[in-house]
């Protein structure tokens, strides 16, 4: 068997199309590497999202006001409005788009600046004037000198001041529809008042970093517990485990989502490099069966002394050698081109996921999570080398048995997605729904209702035997006088 083996995989080296697939794999992995160093900042977000353009809003609503006559009553408000809308676009422009004071800008400081505007052009009152100057000049001082803790605080007791009224407004109602509505603002602002703390706890500015965009998320989902009565399985997990990973980050301050990393890329490299490895057994298959029957050279291979269904083995596990080999050389190539790009620090990082079964936060060793993800895709490989060989061998036509099998894995996500919108119970048996173990992994599961784990591995178990028990059969049987 082993010698049948090293025949197998000696023919499938000598093979250019091998090699060929191989240096579009590296191609690939430097342009991946290259686009994410590129277009990803220091903190993983992409360096091109479409920003506001402020000379442009500033423009617009100046040119709005030259048409305005400031005398003119009807005109009168809403020039203030426009004039307001220019100042608070004049301050954001002296900070960075993600800067916190940039963000914050409206709310925090536009009442201030309505109101000075509002005495100054309207109501000409010059002692308001001189008060709401004051006001905005110790508001702006702390603005600009990065003290957002003290706009925090305020908010903060804005919000207890809110909670107060709208207690009173609960008990000195009786229309049930308002009270209802009262309770949900309530339970809003403890919502909202649990953040600010947690901001201030956890030292969290409004700025656009990782950490506040895992805080908005986590607020988010902050209520996902009370609410699952209100959510499908599929969005409960999500949140849920958006939630928990979430407060991971915040809590360890640990920016494990971060996508231009050694880390991001190797967890994610049977996803990202799925075709190619498709692509490398479908040709494997065509090295050693359909161009065996091609070319005729299938006689020679018969005439050894050696049974049809070990030949038939060998192959069959040569193909699966090819899958192992191609993996590990995608793993390789990634890690290599990875660090160079990134380095490995980012490794020590591991994997947070949130594991339903534990009902916790785990965090997983990198190398141990892509193992457990390329076990989770083998399944699906498996399918795809099986179902290839037996076409092979059953159409004798390379081309056809090439094309049959990359378009049922083409159109697999087309198939589960109609499964999954239509809720089609009857493909509960088809195997694109049941040959990727991934979302399983931790305690998850599938958006299609009618599967689970354990169908899953029956299912395929079923067509793996079938498949296999039909490809042994035709090959035993097959009539190669006439190849």
């Amino acid at each position: 068997m082993g010698k049948l083996i090293r025949i197998e995989l000696n023919k499938i080296f000598k093979h250019k199309s091998i090699y060929i697939v191989l240096f579009i794999i590296i191609a690939f992995c430097f342009l991946n590497n290259i686009l994410y160093r590129n277009d990803y900042d220091n903190d993983g977000f992409y360096k091109y999202e479409k920003v506001e353009n402020l000379d442009k809003y500033i423009k617009r609503f100046s040119f709005k006001n030259k048409k305005l006559n400031i005398n003119k009553d009807s005109d009168k408000i809403l020039y203030v409005t426009n004039k307001t809308k220019i100042d608070v676009a004049k301050i954001k422009k002296k900070y960075k788009y993600r800067d916190w004071r940039y963000i914050k800008a409206n709310d925090y400081l536009y009442d201030n600046i309505y109101n000075c505007n509002y005495h100054k052009y309207i109501s000409n009152d010059e002692n308001e004037l001189i008060l709401c100057k004051k006001d905005f000049e110790k508001k702006y001082k702390k603005f600009k000198i990065n003290n957002w803790v003290y706009f925090l605080k305020k908010e903060k007791k804005s919000l207890y001041d809110r909670e107060k009224n709208v207690n009173d407004e609960i008990k000195n109602t009786s229309d049930l529809k308002l009270k209802e509505t009262l309770n949900e603002e309530k339970d809003n602002i403890d919502i909202d008042l649990k953040i600010i703390n947690y901001r201030l706890k956890k030292k969290i500015s409004y700025g656009d970093n990782y950490l506040n965009r895992s805080l908005l998320e986590y607020r988010q989902n902050i209520n996902v517990e009370n609410n699952r009565g209100n959510l499908s399985k599929i969005d409960y997990y999500n949140k849920l485990s958006s939630y928990y990973v979430n407060k991971y980050i915040i809590d360890n301050k640990t920016n494990v989502n971060k996508v231009n990393t050694l880390n991001y890329q190797l967890r994610n490299i049977v996803d990202d490099y799925e075709l190619f490895i498709v692509l490398i057994i479908l040709i494997t298959v065509s090295i050693i069966i359909g161009e065996e029957f091609n070319k005729g050279t299938i006689k020679l291979l018969l005439i050894k002394p050696f049974s049809r269904s070990k030949i038939l083995l060998s192959k069959y596990i040569s193909c699966f050698i090819m899958i192992l080999l191609t993996i590990m050389f995608v793993f390789v190539i990634n890690f290599f081109v990875g660090s160079l790009f990134f380095g490995i620090d980012s490794l020590k990082n591991g994997v947070v996921v949130y594991s339903f079964n534990l009902h916790k936060v785990l965090k997983i060793n990198i190398f141990l999570y892509v193992l457990m993800r390329v076990v989770a895709k083998i399944p699906m490989f498996i399918i795809i080398e099986t179902l290839g060989i037996l076409l092979g061998i059953v159409l004798t036509n390379t081309i056809s048995s090439f094309s049959i099998t990359m378009l049922l894995y083409t159109f697999s996500e087309v198939i589960n997605k109609i499964a999954i919108n239509y809720k089609l119970k009857f493909m509960k048996y088809f195997i694109t729904l049941n040959w990727n173990f991934r979302d399983y992994l931790f305690g998850g599961f599938t958006e299609y209702p009618y599967v689970n784990l354990k169908n899953s591995m029956l299912i395929f178990i079923i067509y793996v035997i079938i498949f296999m028990g039909v490809m042994f059969k035709a090959f035993e049987r097959k009539d190669i006088k006439n190849i």
